[in-house]
C-alpha cells in the first residue's frame, strides 16, 4: 500500500489532481473565469451520451494511472532505490530542513535522478495514452475537462456520471 504513495510528491500532484491539458502549449480552459464572467453550464447542458462517455474515459485513465503508478514502484526498485527512502529523498529536497536520515549519498542521488527520469517518461507517456483514451470515447480533452470541472460543482451530474461508471462492465 506504501508503494502506491510513490511519486505523488514530486512528479504526480498535479498529475492527480489537475485535469489534463488541452492543448499542447499546456493552456487550460478556466471555468472559474468564465463562471466569474456569467458564464455557466447546467447540468442539463451535459447530455447522457457524453456523461456515458465521460464515464468510460474516467473508468480507462483509472486503469491507465494504476499501471503507471505500479511503473513508477519498479522503476524506482530497478534502480536500487525502496520507495520509502525514494519518497525520503523527495521530502528532503522539497522541505527547507532535512533532517540527517533523510540526506541521500551519492549514489543514491544518481539512483534518485535516473529512477526520477523514468518517472517523467512513464508520466509522459501515460499521459498520451489518457488523452486517447479519452478521444477514443468521442470526447475532446479539452470537453472531457470541462465535464470534470462541471461534476466537481454540480452535485447532480456527479451522481449521474458515478451512476453511469457502477453501470459500466
Amino acid at each position: 500500500m506504501a508503494k502506491f504513495m510513490l511519486v505523488m510528491v514530486l512528479v504526480m500532484a498535479s498529475w492527480l489532481i489537475a485535469p489534463l491539458s488541452a492543448h499542447a502549449d499546456g493552456a487550460m480552459l478556466s471555468l472559474p473565469g468564465l463562471r466569474s464572467a456569467g458564464f455557466t453550464l447546467a447540468a442539463s447542458s451535459v447530455p447522457s451520451a457524453e456523461v456515458t462517455n465521460f464515464a468510460r474515459a474516467y473508468q480507462s485513465i483509472q486503469g491507465i494511472r494504476e499501471e503507471a503508478e505500479a511503473d513508477m514502484v519498479k522503476a524506482v526498485e530497478s534502480e536500487g532505490l525502496t520507495v520509502e527512502r525514494f519518497n525520503a529523498i523527495a521530502d528532503s529536497q522539497t522541505a527547507e530542513a532535512a533532517d540527517s536520515s533523510s540526506l541521500a549519498t551519492q549514489t543514491e542521488e544518481r539512483q534518485f535522478a535516473a529512477a526520477i527520469e523514468d518517472i517523467i517518461t512513464i508520466r509522459q507517456t501515460a499521459e498520451t495514452v489518457m488523452e486517447s483514451a479519452i478521444e477514443d470515447t468521442g470526447l475532446s480533452v479539452e470537453r472531457f475537462n470541462q465535464i470534470l470541472e462541471q461534476s466537481t460543482q454540480d452535485k447532480s451530474l456527479s451522481q449521474r456520471i458515478g451512476d453511469q461508471i457502477k453501470a459500466l462492465p
